[in-house]
């Protein structure tokens, strides 16, 4: 059974060759099924963050953030860890 939401989280296929900014954005989950992403993504989105999920064969990442600024992603990984989540920085390209 399938439930859909008016705010469902982003899914980004990334297109190579397409020149963009570097930007970051904080792993928190990574999962090999979209709907268990999914779950994860709307906790997030309900505790007011901004949350993606990226398709990178095979898994799906859960991403919180999109920033230019590295330090900016620094602090939104330490609040996300003080909160008990496991994160890794990851670049968005």
């Amino acid at each position: 059974c399938y439930a859909f939401y008016h705010n469902m989280p982003t899914l980004i296929l990334r297109v190579s060759g397409m020149p963009q900014r570097k930007r970051f954005g904080v792993q928190v989950g990574l999962y090999t099924r979209y709907e268990n992403a999914l779950y994860q993504a709307m906790e997030l989105e309900d505790k007011g963050y901004d949350v993606s999920v990226i398709y990178r064969r095979p898994f799906y990442a859960v991403v919180v953030g999109s920033e230019e600024d590295i330090d900016n992603t620094r602090e939104l990984e330490k609040d996300l860890q003080r909160q008990g989540y496991d994160t890794l920085i990851i670049n968005l390209l």
